[in-house]
């Protein structure tokens, strides 16, 4: 016992063990566990710093107190129900809040070399996962090369199996290691730069390398160092190898996506299945809602009979505010389209939204019962019908159609259509004073910060990060180090 002790006591030396357990609780895709993470984060430091908490941004509170004010005086549903929603949407704020806290807290109580050396076991041990992830992969598909197998089970889409830590939906992963390999890259860490992005790469999260290497040019016309150029430069030269020699297929896949048109991907997310009317004998329970397993990475499928089945409400009066043919256009145009044709065309929501859940956001898709968590199929289910005849109307869609349209840009998930459908142009001014100026008076390199806010903006147009918990939590602990400028171990 006194050995194991001792052994501790020299790793706490080296490594944040508290903060490395909560990175890796909260990289789980489950929300009980980010709780929980919270939770224990807190028992193993329970001083709270109010010092610490005036130097944080006031975008999440301000943005609770605008959804507060929403909910009470403009929204006018005061059903239990809605109360629920609203209550889980503060929820999911405040724990963003609490998230942030705790990264400045690793920050400021830390030297340079214990934030790098647990950043790195970090970093490690989910490349640990990801390398299981595809060895598990190549004993089931009986070959060394499963991305090169067709037919079969995993072919093209064997990156959707590659999660790490994180789990579905895989391009969590390749998110977070994007982020890892432009921070190593800014701190001149070099063979760390090019791990994280080889496990990026391993996903084959396709749109989501796109916006990576173009954001690498960028960063090489603006790095100012030969060095970062060439470490660019082979890292390159290592996306192109993967693509031309580990996953062809995805390289055609690649050329389609440029072009926003149509394309074979593998399911990354819960199948919703709309059930005929006279084939309501082929699905079971009460509600004539199923869960059922699935072979694809997402496990899941939900069946129903018809949209409406969970809700039972009269969406007759509510609009859709851009048609919905996502085998003409990309789902996530349409979202948008939606979304600024709402605002024209509602003048009460143009400057406080619809409201927290109602109109686009995770939030409201975990309620709406298309979510297969166990916790959220539990749950009462809700759609407000600006959601029910917008946004979810481009997920029902979608999912009517062949696997080949289930792609993430037509999945209509986006924190634009998020932050002004439910906040209004009151939300997007407080993000834009209270969270990006904050965050851009306060860093002393501007490029890394350009590039890594550069990197994230795109990849919010992809999905309501802010709700992952992960993303933007490391995104503000980068800037947190970046501005920790007093160490010698900064770059300068």
């Amino acid at each position: 016992m006194a050995a194991i002790s001792k052994l501790y006591k020299q790793l706490a030396d080296r490594v944040d063990i508290p903060f490395l357990l909560f990175l890796i609780t909260i990289s789980s895709n489950k929300v009980v566990l980010k709780v929980a993470a919270l939770v224990l984060i807190f028992a193993l430091r329970p001083k709270f710093e109010i010092a610490i908490l005036k130097k944080l941004p006031l975008f999440y509170p301000l943005i609770i107190g605008l959804a507060t004010l929403q909910f009470l005086l403009v929204g006018g549903d005061f059903s239990s129900i809605h109360f629920l929603v609203f209550g889980v949407g503060c929820l999911y704020w405040t724990i963003c809040y609490a998230y942030m806290y705790q990264a400045r807290v690793f920050v400021e109580e830390n030297t340079h070399e214990k934030i790098d050396r647990t950043l790195l076991v970090y970093i490690l041990l989910n490349a640990v996962a990801c390398l299981y992830n595809y060895f598990d992969i190549c004993v089931k598909a009986e070959t060394l090369f499963p991305f090169l197998q067709f037919p079969g089970n995993y072919g093209a889409s064997t990156g959707d199996y590659i999660c790490g830590l994180f789990g579905v939906p895989s391009y969590m992963n390749a998110i977070v290691n994007s982020l890892f390999a432009l921070y190593f890259l800014h701190r001149k860490k070099m063979w760390l730069f090019l791990i994280t992005t080889f496990v990026m790469l391993l996903s084959f999260a396709n749109i989501i390398n796109l916006v990576f290497v173009f954001v690498l040019l960028v960063y090489a016309l603006f790095a100012g160092d030969n060095r970062k150029r060439a470490f660019i430069g082979l890292n390159l030269l290592l996306c192109f190898a993967m693509y031309f020699y580990v996953s062809p297929d995805n390289y055609n896949y690649i050329k389609k996506t440029i072009g926003l048109s149509v394309h074979e991907e593998r399911e990354i997310m819960p199948e919703v299945v709309m059930v005929k009317p006279g084939a309501v004998d082929t699905v079971e329970g009460p509600l004539a809602v199923k869960y059922v397993n699935d072979s694809s990475a997402a496990k899941q499928k939900i069946r129903m009979i018809d949209r409406n089945l969970l809700f039972h409400r009269d969406y007759s009066t509510y609009n859709t505010y851009a048609p919905v043919d996502i085998t003409k256009s990309p789902g996530k145009k349409i979202a948008i389209l939606q979304t600024i044709n709402f605002l024209r065309n509602n003048k009460d929501a143009l400057f406080v939204g619809a409201g927290i859940g109602n109109f686009s956001s995770r939030l409201a898709y975990q309620f709406s019962g298309r979510d297969s968590s166990r916790l959220f199929m539990k749950l009462p289910k809700y759609a407000h019908g600006y959601y029910f005849q917008n946004n979810l109307l481009i997920y029902d869609s979608m999912r009517q159609l062949p696997t080949e349209y289930h792609s993430i840009k037509h999945f209509p998930n986006n924190f634009f259509s998020q932050l002004l459908g439910e906040y209004g142009l009151l939300g997007a001014i407080l993000f834009f004073v209270f969270y990006v100026a904050y965050f851009y008076k306060r860093a002393p390199h501007k490029t890394f910060f350009f590039m890594l806010a550069l990197c994230v903006a795109s990849y919010l147009m992809l999905d309501y990060l802010f709700e992952f918990f992960n993303v933007m939590m490391i995104f503000e602990l980068f800037l947190f180090i970046d501005a920790k400028a007093d160490e010698k171990s900064m770059v300068s």
